[in-house]
């Protein structure tokens, strides 16, 4: 087992403090305490938080009873190493990494929340603590296909699915698409590494996913070391007493986008069902000035889909109300007049169900 990174070494410790802190009927927040249990309860001391703090990691030993274990399934394999989980792919039957598709329809959830759900279906997450690193993605393939990197704080994992492995960084190149290896940063920790060596900032590499689009990359010879100013930074409790200046005027967020105009379809927000009503009658008493003016003003789908209405049952109420006397007693006429009758009915019907649609999916 690696020595754990600066970041869940962070969390480790907030969760020690948290744990600490309920025991004592108090919560811990960010070197402070907030009262929660009766009042003769003492919240922490600055000495007891930084007892917690200052605990020394105790690597635990590298026990591998079979080095030689292939069951792929078990984490308990390769204990020294970066483990990488892949499924199967049912197409075509290669391993790849766990996946999710966007929804094009309805897009409200960002990358970050799809690589999360992409997790989740083929884990069960109440049995696992996952620290999913970053919102940005560590990798892109292709034009659409982009890559997060997610880890295992604690629990216990349990897959969801039945075709999948835990692959070294050598065996992961073996099984998985050279393209998609290539793209992806596999780089690990070293295996010789321990805790008492001194963490110095690592360099970028050619596979970095950060400084990759910035043309002035970071060097290693301008690297500075952590400790080459010889500075301290303060401490919590200094800088937590330095005077605030006091903000007499009160934040105000206005909202200037209404909800009408939040979601989108094809381009066009969907509007008010009392636009929709307002277009039909003007295009119903208005007839043909009142629906070239309601459609051509409309800007948004519920005023043109209710022109549309108005301007069908137009056509409907002046076949029907003058039959004889706009058509005449000509037989040859009845062909066209049913004609004009059911497309004004249809064209009604069709804006009509196409505004309940879009209602519906917004």
């Amino acid at each position: 087992m690696t020595p754990p990174n600066p970041l869940e070494w962070t969390y480790r410790i907030f969760e020690e403090q948290q744990r600490f802190a309920e025991s004592r009927g108090t919560l811990f927040v960010h070197g402070s305490s907030i009262k929660q249990g009766p009042q003769d309860l003492l919240p922490i001391t600055e000495m007891e938080a930084e007892s917690i703090s200052q605990a020394p990691f105790e690597e635990p030993p590298k026990i591998d009873e079979n080095p030689n274990d292939s069951n792929l399934k078990s984490l308990q394999r390769k204990l020294n190493r970066n483990l990488y989980f892949v499924t199967r792919n049912i197409e075509s039957g290669g391993w790849t990494f766990p996946s999710e598709e966007i929804s094009i329809v309805k897009p409200e959830k960002g990358l970050h929340e799809v690589s999360i759900d992409a997790v989740n279906n083929v884990c069960d997450k109440e049995s696992a603590t996952f620290f999913h690193m970053g919102r940005e993605p560590l990798a892109q393939f292709n034009e659409n296909i982009f890559y997060f990197k997610s880890q295992i704080l604690r629990g216990k994992f349990a897959p969801k699915v039945q075709e999948y492995a835990w692959l070294t960084k050598e065996e992961l190149e073996e099984n998985i698409d050279k393209n998609v290896y290539n793209a992806v940063p596999t780089s690990e920790i070293p295996e010789t590494s321990t805790h008492q060596e001194t963490a110095q900032p690592m360099a970028p590499t050619s596979k970095d996913a950060v400084f990759v689009n910035i043309p002035a990359k970071p060097s290693p010879e301008n690297s500075v070391k952590l400790d080459a100013t010889g500075e301290i930074p303060p401490t919590y409790e200094s800088v937590a007493t330095d005077a605030v200046p006091p903000y007499t005027e009160p934040t105000i967020n206005i909202n200037l986008v209404s909800e009408e105009m939040r979601d989108l379809v094809d381009g066009y927000p969907v509007g008010h069902p009392v636009t929709f009503l307002v277009s039909f009658f003007i295009s119903v008493f208005f007839q043909t000035i009142g629906f070239v003016m309601s459609f051509v003003m409309a800007s948004d789908h519920s005023g043109r889909f209710g022109s549309l209405a108005g301007f069908g049952l137009n056509l409907v109420l002046m076949v029907v109300s003058d039959y004889k006397s706009f058509f005449g007693d000509d037989n040859a006429m009845i062909f066209l007049n049913s004609f004009i009758g059911i497309f004004g009915l249809l064209i009604m019907v069709f804006s009509i169900r196409r505004y309940i649609s879009m209602r519906k999916l917004v």
